[in-house]
């Protein structure tokens, strides 16, 4: 990481008053708040996108946006649609990797992840967190009557190092998002890197 990523780094977690966990971990949280950021403008709890660490099927960060609002359990799609009577959602999944390369294996297993993800029969094992974001996501998808248009996917594959869009890495992104596109469930499908 360089040494102004890591002071970006140093000043979100000093502004969230959160302590360091080492260089890789800070680095998601860090991904994760930018990213985030971009479709949710209030504050948030960094912790909540978190996707913990063993059995996160490629995916560091989730953050499900309904309405304008973070979700955090199915409750809170329950209250958005009786306040609202309808639901606008996006789902953002993202991969961070301090590394100054865009490596295909991990850019191409992050993909897979999110593939597996929205799959009604996943293979993949799961940790608690990939599990609740799972549950969430279904019981929104089974509301679909509501969508005002189907849901937004967007992934990020964040590295330190500059996109050079390699051959590989484009068609790598390129199947991932027909293969989203194929599964029908999303009005738009983004993956960045």
């Amino acid at each position: 990481m360089d040494r102004i990523v890591k002071s970006l780094v140093e000043d979100l977690l000093k502004s969230l008053e959160l302590s360091s966990e080492g260089i890789e971990k800070d680095f998601e949280k860090f991904s994760n708040y930018c990213l985030v950021s971009k479709e949710y403008n209030k504050s948030f709890d960094i912790d909540l996108t978190e996707t913990g660490s063993g059995d996160d099927t490629g995916i560091d960060g989730i953050a499900v946006i309904v309405n304008g609002q973070i979700i955090e359990n199915k409750e809170d799609i329950d209250f958005l649609l009786t306040s609202n009577n309808y639901l606008e959602s996006t789902f953002i999944f993202i991969q961070s990797k301090t590394s100054n390369n865009f490596s295909s294996k991990d850019m191409n297993n992050f993909g897979f992840g999110v593939k597996d993800f929205f799959s009604e029969k996943p293979k993949l094992r799961r940790n608690k967190e990939i599990d609740n974001f799972a549950e969430i996501s279904n019981y929104l998808l089974s509301k679909a009557s509501k969508f005002r248009t189907n849901p937004k996917c967007k992934l990020y594959y964040v590295s330190n190092g500059n996109w050079r869009h390699d051959q590989n890495n484009n068609a790598i992104i390129e199947t991932i998002k027909s293969e989203l596109n194929a599964i029908n469930l999303f009005s738009d499908i983004l993956y960045e890197a």
